[in-house]
Order: C-alpha cells, then structure tokens, then sequence
C-alpha cells in the first residue's frame, strides 16, 4: 500500500482500548497523523483545539454517545466542516437514518474490515480537500468581484432558474433576504429611462447580449443617480448540474472608468488645442523615432498635410545629402551628451532649412520625445 503524501489528521474516538490500538496501528502505517480519544467530552476538547481532517469514532459509549458528540460538532462553526464516519455494532436502520441526520458522512458497520475503513476514509477525505478548495474559490471570487465592483448571474434553459452573486444584489443596493423578484429590486434601482431595457436584459439575456454585446444603464435610485452599469455575458454549458445550457452575465460599475475615460477626452481635447495654437513646430517621438504627434505649425514648416505626418518615420526631415550629419543622429547625440538644445538641418517646404530643437521626454516613463523646432532663418530675420 503506498504512503500518502499528504499527512491528513484523524481523530479516532473509542472507548475500547484494543480497537484504538489497531486503527492507531493500521491509520499510522498508512501515512495518517492519528489522535484518540476514549470518550466524548475529550473528542469535542481535542477536536475544538486542533481541528483534524476527518473523525471516526463509536456510537456506543459511556457518557456522551456518539451521536450527542456529532451534534456538539455540528452545531459549532470551528468543526461543522470536519467529516464524521460513525463506528457501531448496530445494523439498524434507525440508527443509521438519525446519524446520517445529524450530519454524519458514512456509517461503518462492526466488526469492521480495515480495508473498508481505509478506502472509505480516503474517499471522504478527497471530498473534503475538494470542498475546501470550493470554498476557497468561492470566497476568492467574491472577494475579486467586491475590489472590481463586479456582480454575477446564471441563467438556466432548461428551468428559467436564475441566481444573483452577492455582489451583484450590492450593486443594485438590494437585499437579498427582503425576498424581493427581479423586477421589483430593478423597479427600485434603475433609472425609468432605462427599466424596460435592463428587465428584457434579465428575462432574456441571449436575445440582448447575444453575439458578445454589452448594455449599459443608469442607476436611478436615491442616493445612486449617476451611477452606471455594465452587462455582459454568454452562454455555456452547467458543469454543476449538467442541466445543459445556462447563460453566464456580468455587471460592472462603470462610473469611475467612463468619468476618467471622459476626463481624458477633455484632456486630450485642451492639449490638442493648446498645441495648433503653439506658434512653433512639435513632434512627438517615440523610441523607435516614429511620429505619434504633430501639430499645425509643424505641418506648415514641412509644407505637409498634418494626417501625413503622422505615422511616418522622423527620416522624412532629412534633406539630401545632410552636411554634418542627419537629424535624427544629432537627435540621439543632444540626448546621450545631455544637451536638450541641438541645431541641424531638415528638409522643409523650401528645401533644406536650419532649426534649432529643444529636446523634452513627453511622458513618465521617458520612452517618448517631444521635439520643439524652430527655424533659425525665421528668427534671425526677425531679429
């Protein structure tokens, strides 16, 4: 038989001695970290300090019986998840009905065979490691969709059955023990504007978020006006109760993304402005020397139409045959020299044309470069 990898705990509770020595015996040699105890108030202290993996213990014993220890751990949230296999010589129905009752996984008839013992309390234990990892994907999913202001629901085909996340009854600021339907809890919450969409969006999901759509809504409640929503989803099949297709949505609070969203349109909207009306030629650069920016000015100098310029190589500023080098080359040697004032020649309107440039990084990362040019020949002949 080979040893187990992992260790699990198990409490054995008998009050014969002979049956504690071979389970300890047997349980030991098959890899299982084994605690006993000879009766049942020592069964509830040892389980309530050091909570084992799985317990196995007599029905029949002095003092408290079996079945008063697996009420005690039960009705306690610390051992409530703790599986039970009840040991006993009673081969009645009754008895097994009002242990399976009270919250015991198996029943285990007496004289038992060990090999029946082992491979029931391996099997009880693969249930319980997949519980605990269920539990751990639920909680680890609820907290996710808490930080991401995320809700779920399902909806099946074949029953019409549908299930709200938590977090979702959260974000329509609903109760869910007030019992409330569906339409109720969206009467309350959803803007007018938007209430016969959102109940067609949850009476019939696949008609309005087929083909990978999204709807948005406002919330109209109290308190949440300005507040927007998010739906999306799509089918798949029900791995839990193999029920065949359900649909599987989402709803995100928006709000906060389409405020920066639109913030940054205003941003961009002034910056854009703020450049056309800046009297000397800009581009802004990134590493590879692309242009991602330009502005009126500088498509004035080159005598280009401004959507022309973008996209294109700085290697569209350089005249034939350069004297002294290209413009990108004295670009790379202001910046590795550290000199943020260079003066080259590029090829404008009129042919080759000396600049001076002031180099400036253009965002956090340094990445990207802005270019300020202005023409030497214009400024001296202002002079």
């Amino acid at each position: 038989m080979n040893l187990r990898q992992r260790h699990d705990r198990v409490l054995v509770v008998d009050d014969t001695n002979a049956n504690l020595v071979l389970l300890n015996e047997v349980l030991s040699g098959s890899g299982y970290c084994v605690s006993v105890a000879t009766n049942g108030a020592d069964a509830l202290e040892s389980a309530r300090r050091s909570p084992p993996d799985v317990i196995l213990f007599d029905i029949m014993m002095p003092g408290m019986d079996g079945y008063e220890v697996l009420a005690e751990l039960k009705s306690d949230k610390a051992t409530a998840h703790i599986p039970v296999l009840l040991l006993s010589a009673l081969d009645e129905p009754d008895s097994k009905s009002k242990g399976f009752e009270l919250g015991a996984c198996d029943y285990v008839i007496k004289p038992f065979q060990l090999v029946e013992v082992l491979a029931r309390l391996s099997t009880h234990l693969r249930v319980a490691d997949l519980e605990r990892r269920l539990r751990w994907s639920e909680g680890a999913m609820r907290e996710g969709e808490r930080i991401a202001r995320m809700g779920t629901w399902t909806s099946k085909h074949s029953t019409g059955e549908v299930e709200w996340s938590d977090e979702l009854f959260g974000l329509f600021c609903a109760d869910r023990s007030a019992n409330l339907s569906i339409a109720e809890i969206l009467e309350q919450a959803v803007d007018a504007k938007d209430l016969r969409r959102v109940k067609e969006l949850f009476s019939d999901p696949v008609a309005t978020l087929g083909g990978d759509r999204c709807v948005e809504f406002r919330l109209g409640r109290s308190g949440q006006t300005g507040r927007i929503l998010r739906a999306m989803g799509r089918e798949g099949m029900d791995r839990v109760s193999s029920e065949g297709q359900v649909f599987i949505g989402v709803v995100m609070d928006v709000s906060r993304i389409l405020q920066d969203h639109q913030a940054d349109l205003s941003r961009s909207k002034v910056h854009r402005r703020i450049l056309d009306l800046h009297p000397d030629p800009y581009l802004r650069l990134d590493g590879k020397g692309r242009i991602l920016e330009a502005n009126d000015a500088m498509a004035h100098l080159l005598g280009r139409e401004l959507p022309g310029i973008v996209g294109e190589n700085l290697r569209i500023l350089e005249p034939p045959d350069s004297i002294g080098g290209s413009f990108l080359e004295a670009v790379h040697r202001g910046l590795n020299s550290g000199f943020h004032r260079i003066q080259s020649t590029i090829l404008a309107r009129g042919g080759a044309c000396p600049v001076e440039a002031t180099l400036v990084s253009a965002d956090d990362t340094g990445s990207d470069l802005a270019l300020f040019l202005r023409a030497v020949v214009d400024r001296r002949s202002a002079e």
